[in-house]
């Protein structure tokens, strides 16, 4: 533990030790963007970084700057400054003491103002894009409820298979053999007849004895064919 505690203490590094010293010497005050109370603990952050030091940053170094830099063309801050002098007040003292004639600051200039402006338009953010969500939503529900029935009705018809690929039709009847699920040009019995009627299924051989039975027969599905069919005798 002592030795972590040694490795986290740089007060021996004369680089790190000049660069604090730096930033202290650096430091601003502007009455109209921070309050005594807190430029004060920045300087005194400062100090508690190199307390360790053989010189370090004492309470009367952190008093001299804050004297150093008030002011210097406010009258009212050089005679409070004049009267901690004169009255030889510690640190906390004059701090107690300028406090009596702070001016309120202005609350966009606080950081706690800037930490809640920044929450604000983080929160205006998340809820211009819920907001954006949510119509994106409604705007696809509606046109889903108002598309056209001409449209759906051609979605329809593209997905559901063509009629020319359907191998039955029950709503169709043969007019020759009056069986559903085809049309008399498909019709095997029809063709067969057809083929009958034009002599093409004739045994040669009894050609003479044949005549008068097909004749008979021809004559019997003459009356079957459809005189209107296309190709019957042709």
């Amino acid at each position: 533990m002592w030795d972590e505690l040694a490795k986290s203490d740089r007060s021996g590094d004369k680089l790190y030790v000049a660069e604090v010293k730096s930033n202290f010497q650096a430091e601003y005050f502007d009455p109209t963007k921070q309050t005594i109370q807190d430029f004060v603990a920045r300087l005194d952050s400062h100090r508690t970084l190199i307390a360790n030091i053989d010189l370090p940053i004492t309470e009367s170094d952190v008093l001299d700057k804050l004297f150093q830099l008030l002011p210097k063309g406010d009258p009212v801050w050089q005679a409070e400054r004049h009267y901690c002098l004169r009255n030889n007040l510690d640190l906390q003292s004059t701090i107690l003491q300028l406090k009596r004639i702070e001016r309120p600051i202005p609350l966009q200039t606080t950081e706690s103002s800037m930490v809640a402006k920044a929450s604000h338009r983080g929160r205006d953010t998340r809820s211009k894009k819920a907001g954006n969500s949510t119509e994106k939503t409604a705007s696809r529900a509606s046109s889903k409820r108002h598309r056209s029935p001409s449209t759906s009705s051609s979605r329809s018809r593209s997905t559901s298979p063509s009629s020319s690929s359907r191998r039955t039709r029950p709503s169709v009847q043969c007019y020759f053999c009056e069986k559903r699920g085809h049309v008399q040009s498909e019709c095997k019995e029809y063709k067969k007849a057809k083929n009958r009627l034009l002599g093409k299924e004739e045994d040669e051989d009894d050609k003479d004895k044949g005549k008068s039975k097909g004749s008979a027969h021809s004559a019997h599905y003459v009356g079957l064919i459809n005189p209107y069919d296309e190709g019957s005798l042709s």
